[in-house]
């Protein structure tokens, strides 16, 4: 998961800039939580977290990923604490 997980900041980071990436990715603000191919599962540290990448990064997130895995990624982020599918889940695709 490590190594996908390098891949897919490498591709995130050339779409959003290197500030954006230290702040929520490299922070730990955002994570994997599982990766499996055609399926990523993503975990922000909080609901403020997922509802500001919810509206400013997802489109970038699921782009880099269908790069990575060179197909349609379904992305699913949710929060630590989130109430149980599907409230906290987003993948608008």
């Amino acid at each position: 998961m490590d190594e996908a997980w390098s891949v897919f900041c490498a591709a995130l980071e050339r779409r959003i800039g290197g500030q954006h990436m230290d702040i929520w990715i490299r922070s730990f603000a955002i994570r994997p939580e599982s990766i499996e191919l055609g399926r990523v599962r993503i975990r922000a540290e909080n609901r403020v977290t997922f509802e500001w990448s919810r509206d400013n990064l997802f489109a970038d997130i699921r782009a880099a990923w269908d790069e990575v895995q060179a197909r349609p990624v379904d992305v699913v982020i949710t929060w630590d604490g989130a109430p149980a599918e599907p409230e906290a889940v987003v993948n608008p695709r």
